[in-house]
């Protein structure tokens, strides 16, 4: 009988191990996704910017009706979400 509990408390440990274990690498990935994710996004908002900046892109956007508005620049670039620098005026 004493070997059959030895037995049980070794496999309840193993069981034990496994799930802390388990636990563990799930935290890791979480805390990697919380560091991850607004990375990622900043880096596909300078994407954007950058793709909707350059060019005619933005300006054919907004220049639908100019009659009411007109935008147009040289240049501009988004460092920060929700700011745009525009170049130098020339």
């Amino acid at each position: 009988m004493p070997f059959d509990l030895l037995s049980a408390l070794k496999r309840l440990e193993s069981n034990l191990k496994k799930r802390l274990s388990q636990r563990a690498q799930r935290s890791r990935r979480l805390l990697l996704l919380a560091i991850l994710a607004p990375l990622l996004s900043l880096i596909v908002y300078d994407a954007a910017a950058r793709w909707l900046l350059s060019g005619s892109r933005l300006r054919a956007l907004i220049n639908t009706a100019p009659e009411s508005l007109t935008l147009d620049y040289n240049e501009a670039t988004s460092l920060w979400p929700g700011r745009i620098t525009r170049g130098p005026v020339v």
